[in-house]
């Protein structure tokens, strides 16, 4: 595969504007070595909508990862906490700790060409729930009731859900 930049990383200080990065010697934006490209072929019969394939590439290109730890003490040691989404054609690309914060962030996408109504439950305690912006910046203050969080989704739409944590 072939990669060409505008503008490359490092070009030895010559204050020309190179077309590329793949014919200047010493440049540091080339992808050189080893790459992995991963592909599935995805049959199915009717549109790629009713077989939610939005849904089968998330899955693809962002598999569950697993980390082992070790034994602690932590607020949570041994129990398992989980999320979900709802209805099945929303993806949830991202589930992580806050940048700046001990709350925990979930990033939702609606795939799809249409708005829709969604829902995240958690099957575990937050302080507060809140609709951020990407730089986790707040937007809007969400309820949540018996561990499920009601969200609006449009077209195309992409929201970012900050779990507080309990004091």
């Amino acid at each position: 595969l072939f990669r060409s930049v505008r503008m490359p990383g490092d070009f030895g200080g010559r204050e020309w504007d190179p077309p590329c990065g793949w014919d200047i010697e010493g440049d540091v934006a080339l992808d050189e070595g080893w790459h992995i490209f991963r592909h599935r072929l995805c049959v199915y019969s009717g549109s790629w909508r009713e077989n939610n394939v939005p849904r089968q590439a998330a899955i693809h290109q962002t598999p569950q990862l697993l980390r082992c730890a070790s034994r602690h003490g932590g607020q949570q040691a041994g129990e398992y906490w989980t999320v979900e989404v709802e209805p099945n054609d929303i993806i949830m690309p991202a589930w992580k700790q806050a940048d700046y914060s001990p709350a925990t962030i979930v990033r939702l996408v609606n795939p799809t060409d249409r708005a829709q109504a969604g829902k995240l439950k958690i099957n575990f305690p937050v302080g507060s729930v809140e609709e951020v912006n990407f730089r986790e910046e707040p937007m809007a203050t969400l309820s949540i009731e018996e561990g499920e969080i009601d969200l609006e989704f449009g077209a195309y739409e992409i929201k970012t859900v900050r779990l507080g944590a309990t004091e």
